[in-house]
């Protein structure tokens, strides 16, 4: 036995807390229902406003903490508690207000038409807890559906990360005209799509040449992709002094 560790257990028959997510039964409909989850030794760690971080990265860490719970979370009532809890908290973090509504408006919208949808979902019995949750959030300032077009919300133009990456979106931005006339382009993409990026080639990747197939013969071959292969003696034997396999 140990003085500085502890194991504990907890039972219950409404609900079980897996990871970050919180499963309970919905007594309405004899379904189930998720909320975010956070262990009692949980600590506010975000990255603080202050650091010296580009501000697209402070701006992506209040997003990515607010699509994660608009996907995780099942019912409107329980999303904006959870917004209430992440504006604390970033808050404290030194995060403006402002920027902080920003996105917490934007996600709401988001959530309230389709677009970020909730993993476990309720039935049409439970249709007043989302028109409630919804009127809650417009009296809130939030758009409405007639100031955001969902058809193309999904359309996302990716790309991998380079340093030319941002010279690259230039430049499809000012020949964007060409595809807009185009109808049957234009209606499956839309205005403009958004631009999403994908991590580029690392040093690992680029060390282990993961992309190329390399020889499975028994031996020692040239890779032929390499500084080294000019070192490489090649044979389907190897020999070490006396020894020879």
């Amino acid at each position: 036995s140990t003085d500085f560790l502890k194991f504990t257990s907890t039972f219950s028959n409404t609900s079980i807390a897996y990871l970050d997510i919180l499963l309970s039964k919905n007594t309405e409909n004899s379904g189930f229902i998720a909320n975010i989850y956070r262990k009692s030794t949980y600590s506010n760690s975000f990255l603080h406003y202050s650091s010296c971080h580009p501000n697209y990265q402070k701006r992506s860490v209040i997003k990515g903490q607010l699509v994660r719970a608009a996907r995780i979370v099942t019912l409107d009532d329980d999303f904006n508690i959870e917004c209430e809890t992440l504006r604390n908290m970033f808050t404290h973090r030194g995060y403006p207000i402002t920027l902080l509504e920003e996105l917490i408006n934007e996600v709401t919208t988001k959530r309230l038409n389709k677009f970020y949808q909730p993993l476990l979902t309720i039935k049409d019995s439970d249709v007043n807890n989302k028109i409630i949750g919804k009127s809650q959030a417009v009296s809130d300032g939030c758009m409405d559906n007639s100031q955001i077009n969902t058809k193309f919300m999904g359309m996302k133009l990716i790309l991998t990360f380079s340093q030319f990456s941002y010279q690259c979106i230039d430049s499809f931005k000012k020949n964007w005209t060409l595809f807009k006339s185009n109808p049957s382009i234009y209606e499956k993409i839309g205005e403009l799509p958004t631009v999403t990026f994908r991590r580029g080639r690392n040093m690992k990747s680029l060390l282990e040449q993961s992309g190329h197939n390399f020889i499975k013969t028994v031996g020692m071959f040239k890779c032929q992709n390499c500084n080294f292969c000019k070192y490489i003696l090649e044979s389907n034997r190897i020999k070490i002094q006396n020894f020879q396999h």
